[in-house]
């Protein structure tokens, strides 16, 4: 009898580690894949996947053409579009509960030289924009108050050091001169008016908020496709 349950313990452990390994949180992200105005490599830094090369935002821009496999150009090869890329672990990196970057429709990171802003320690000032050619919302982010009492759209802000972040991207060394790295997430259909991120209309515009610490040099903004267990 002790052996049985021995054997019975034993499997139960073996299942429910298996269980855990197996339900792993991945998130396919879209990469912006324009930015107007142009101006040079300078603006285009913002575009595609982190990469530790940042934009001012002064004047403001819109990234757009977060393309879709079914209206974007297709990778014969792989059948998949090439835009698109899957991350595991993320709230890990970001160190927020699973729920919450579930309800993330948007993701956005910037240099923060050696500290986050605000009461949050996240992300700076900033005044944005998000449309999908037929709804349009503008939301206002104010470090001095924080997400929770900035706007609904924004449901978490924070901070990460460098080194995890250009691991996490697959960057070859961390960015010195910025050894943070700060994120914002936004939520676009809990509340209307709900814009809709899978059209190929949607864009993000970025403006300067008005922050005591300067304003936000955006490396990328991304889109969340989907939020898969695999």
């Amino acid at each position: 009898m002790k052996y049985k349950l021995i054997q019975l313990l034993r499997c139960l452990t073996i299942g429910a580690m298996l269980f855990v390994s197996i339900s792993v949180s991945a998130q396919d992200i879209r990469w912006g894949g324009v930015v107007n105005p142009g101006g040079g490599s300078e603006r285009e830094n913002i575009l595609h996947a982190p990469d530790h090369r940042y934009t001012a935002i002064d004047p403001p821009l819109t990234v757009s053409f977060f393309v879709s496999a079914s209206r974007g150009v297709l990778n014969t090869r792989a059948g998949v579009n090439p835009s698109t890329m899957r991350y595991t672990g993320l709230a890990r990196l970001l160190g927020i509960p699973e729920a919450t970057l579930a309800r993330a429709d948007v993701i956005a990171f910037e240099g923060n030289g050696g500290a986050g802003a605000g009461v949050d320690v996240g992300w700076e000032s900033s005044d944005w924009t998000f449309t999908d050619g037929v709804n349009t919302r503008r939301v206002r982010f104010n470090e001095e108050v924080g997400a929770s009492r900035s706007d609904p759209s924004v449901i978490a802000t924070g901070t990460i050091d460098s080194t995890a972040y250009s691991s996490f991207f697959g960057m070859c060394s961390p960015d010195l001169d910025n050894p943070k790295i700060s994120y914002i997430l936004f939520d676009l259909h809990s509340t209307g008016p709900v814009v809709d991120t899978k059209r190929t209309e949607f864009s993000v515009t970025i403006a300067n908020g008005k922050g005591r610490q300067g304003s936000p040099d955006p490396d990328a903004i991304g889109v969340f496709v989907s939020c898969k267990t695999r």
